[in-house]
């Protein structure tokens, strides 16, 4: 038998983060209309794109999930208390006429009354009709009369109907969570696999700065594991400021780095506008791949000592293009 397991979210941001960027992208591709329907990006597609994320974003939040099982908790939890003090009413008059000492008071179940769960009361809810109707005739001598067994039977009712309508608040957010974030990861796909893809491939080698608006950053919890990818492309003399602020190295942090078309070189940097000093770390970076622990990367290129701003610069003539991978890092 097969067992369904809920999707994770394929992106480490929140959900408006995630509709935010993907309106703003979508505002690059209708400016850039003529260019990307030459990769596929049409007009249409992206108008569809559009609808899609605006429908995602007219999805229940959780929040609103959350308020209505929390609505239901409280009125399954006001339910027990009316409940519970009817039966302490109960308590009292068998108490009274049978003796808090004798085997039918006991046969009640009312031994920590006070402190009864959900299950207690169910338990008890189950044998208390017949009692009633068995110790009837000396229960009314001290006041609990059939109205009563009518009034606490109708509490039973309601308690149960609330203990079924927070389980069914409580499957319907479940079920709301896994649509929104199939929604969501859909959008993502869609966002960062078909259209900003298909934009870095068409701006690649035509227009850095074009090329730099499809780039999404998939960071966000922050947890031990997460990969954060930087990447741009480089077609000037001035360096490039690597945006690393978010990113915490762990003992696990290793830098992946891809580099096309041009050689270049990472430095660090006191200002995010810094150039390089002579004498001062500088790690060359050949067309290929390079695989760096956190120590050799900051000792490479000088981060922590010369300063905090990542800068990458190309080796003559451009473009270039670069692609660092930090995996393992913490925020």
């Amino acid at each position: 038998m097969s067992t369904f397991i809920s999707p994770d979210r394929d992106y480490r941001f929140s959900d408006a983060r995630l509709i935010e960027i993907a309106l703003e992208k979508i505002a690059f591709a209708e400016r850039d209309a003529t260019e990307l329907a030459t990769v596929g990006i049409t007009p249409v597609w992206v108008t569809d794109l559009e609808n899609q994320v605006l429908a995602f974003g007219a999805m229940p939040t959780d929040t609103i999930e959350l308020g209505e099982q929390k609505e239901a908790t409280e009125e399954k939890e006001a339910d027990a208390d009316l409940l519970i003090d009817k039966l302490k009413e109960l308590r009292s008059a068998a108490k009274r006429a049978l003796g808090e000492k004798s085997v039918a008071f006991d046969t009640f179940g009312f031994k920590g009354l006070d402190k009864f769960k959900d299950s207690d009361l169910l338990k008890i809810a189950l044998v208390i009709p017949a009692l009633t109707t068995k110790h009837a005739v000396v229960l009314a001598t001290k006041g609990w009369l059939a109205a009563d067994n009518t009034e606490l039977q109708t509490m039973f009712t309601d308690f149960v109907g609330g203990i079924q309508n927070q389980a069914m608040e409580t499957g319907s957010r479940d079920i709301a969570t896994d649509d929104r974030i199939a929604e969501g990861n859909e959008v993502y796909n869609l966002l960062e696999n078909e259209l900003c893809e298909a934009a870095k491939s068409y701006w690649r080698t035509r227009s850095a700065a074009k090329y730099n608006d499809y780039i999404i950053y998939n960071t966000g919890s922050g947890t031990s594991g997460i990969n954060i990818v930087r990447e741009a492309e480089l077609t000037g003399a001035m360096p490039v400021n690597i945006p690393i602020a978010d990113i915490i190295f762990t003992s696990h942090t290793r830098v992946l780095i891809e580099i096309t078309n041009n050689a270049q070189q990472a430095y660090a940097g006191a200002t995010p506008a810094a150039v390089y000093n002579m004498g001062d770390p500088l790690l060359d970076l050949a067309i290929g791949n390079e695989d760096l622990t956190a120590a050799e990367f900051a000792a490479a290129t000088g981060l922590g000592t010369v300063g905090d701003f990542l800068m990458v610069r190309l080796v003559g003539v451009g473009p270039g293009h670069f692609k660092i991978t930090f995996t393992n890092v913490a925020e």
